[in-house]
């Protein structure tokens, strides 16, 4: 969607104030998702930097033969690090 004056109501631009924002999800299988982002506002764009992290739980080791019995525990996890403009 495009606005008549030609800007897109979900640009970056359209925000002329300093935000910070923060958010937590917890989802299946006791994984985590968080994310922080920061946006400022120059005098004709935007800019605003963006940090997430993941992690994945406890996940349990077993060898290529089903069985009852896990080797050992382990966690996957993850960050991620964006620019935006």
């Amino acid at each position: 969607m495009v606005l008549e004056n030609g800007l897109n109501p979900a640009s970056l631009s359209m925000d002329k104030n300093t935000s910070l924002n923060f958010s937590h999800g917890n989802w299946l299988a006791d994984s985590k998702v968080s994310s922080l982002k920061w946006t400022f506002p120059n005098k004709k764009s935007s800019f605003g930097v963006d940090l997430k992290y993941a992690s994945l739980g406890d996940l349990e080791l077993r060898t290529e033969r089903p069985t009852d019995d896990h080797l050992a525990y382990y966690n996957a996890s993850g960050f991620s690090l964006g620019g935006l403009y």
